[in-house]
């Protein structure tokens, strides 16, 4: 709605949104809850899982694991990492140093 308001102010055609409420609704029903640290298939030969990032709740960092022929090739990364010895968050996690 800001939008909208600042582009007629400044003479800006509106913008429009491009997924509709439907849309968003229908969305809704792909999410699934995961536990930290479990692994969940994405697709064949990939799989996945999340660690706690502790920046916000319910924020994660992304551990993939793809098979290779040789050895599994294993890739994390994350967006913002919270800060330690937060009052209402935990800490950040992600997989034990013998497992990278």
């Amino acid at each position: 709605m800001a939008d909208r308001i600042r582009n007629a102010q400044r003479g800006r055609p509106p913008v429009e949104p491009i997924y509709t409420l439907q849309d968003a609704a229908a969305c809704m029903t792909l999410f699934r809850a995961l536990e930290y640290g479990a692994w969940t298939t994405v697709a064949d030969g990939l799989r996945a899982r999340f660690w706690n990032a502790g920046h916000l709740l319910g924020s994660a960092s992304v551990e993939l694991e793809i098979d290779r022929r040789d050895a599994p090739l294993r890739i994390m990364f994350s967006g913002d990492i919270g800060p330690g010895h937060k009052l209402l968050q935990t800490e950040p996690r992600g997989p034990p140093a013998s497992t990278i």
